[in-house]
């Protein structure tokens, strides 16, 4: 994650935090869904809801009790709130790892039914996406390059191609 998009989330999650209590339940509540999207919770998921839990100081087991739609009730009062949880909420469907099927299919019922603003939701997953593919990719480069292994470039004596005419050969 860039420094930019990293102060960025730091300072939308700060501002969250001073949400009503409701709002901030609200925020961990589409979480929680985002999470669950896919019907499976593994054990870095289940670390990723506790710890949104512990961030914006609320009970998991109240969380759970709550539907999505007061969530998206509550958050859709004040739009910039709710471009905000979506902001905030989006790297959650990368708890696991992954963005899946079931995972998209969700973002796109979230953003139809519950009119999400700009398509906000949508944007934000697809751009984190895109920066991990790009952290991954460079990690293989760097993999690739990093352990004694010499750039294609570097070092490479270019032999003259027999059948290749430069311009003056004409």
């Amino acid at each position: 994650m860039s420094l930019l998009s990293s102060l960025k989330s730091f300072f939308l999650v700060q501002q969250a935090k001073r949400w009503s209590d409701d709002e901030r339940k609200a925020l961990v509540r589409l979480a929680y869904d985002i999470i669950t999207a896919d019907g499976i919770v593994d054990a870095a998921e289940l670390k990723t809801i506790e710890e949104a839990c512990k961030t914006y100081d609320v009970d998991l087991s109240e969380i759970t009790q709550l539907g999505l739609g007061w969530a998206m009730g509550i958050l859709g009062k004040d739009r910039q709130k709710l471009r905000v949880a979506c902001l905030v909420s989006a790297p959650y469907f990368f708890a696991d790892g992954d963005l899946d099927a079931a995972e998209r299919k969700f973002i796109e019922t979230l953003s139809t039914r519950y009119q999400i603003p700009d398509d906000v939701l949508k944007l934000t997953v697809e751009s984190i996406r895109k920066e991990k593919l790009d952290d991954a990719l460079k990690a293989l480069h760097d993999e690739a390059f990093s352990a004694g292994a010499e750039t294609p470039s570097e070092d490479v004596a270019i032999a003259p191609d027999a059948h290749r005419r430069d311009v003056g050969d004409v």
